[in-house]
């Protein structure tokens, strides 16, 4: 079986680098598990601008459902762990 190893410290600095480049004021502010709608208000066209830079830079193709789940850094980091690991096994 293999291993998985994900460094969260440097995914989660590049969620928010992401995130800031949708909503560079918002970004500095936004706490882990915040809700970027509900706690922060970030539009439906920012958060979709959001998910298509996860888009582009992790080559990947994030599904309606699963953007609907991914409404914060920690959740958008517990999807992209889960990601990682249903290519491994």
């Amino acid at each position: 079986m293999q291993h998985l190893q994900i460094d969260t410290t440097k995914t989660v600095r590049l969620l928010y680098h992401l995130l800031g480049k949708v909503q560079p004021k918002l970004a500095a502010h936004v706490g882990p598990q915040d809700h970027f709608l509900r706690d922060w208000g970030i539009s439906h066209q920012d958060y979709q601008a959001y998910v298509h830079l996860l888009e582009q830079h992790f080559n990947i193709h994030i599904q309606d459902q699963d953007r609907k789940q991914m409404q914060s850094i920690q959740r958008t980091l517990d999807y992209l762990v889960r990601q990682a690991m249903q290519h491994v096994n």
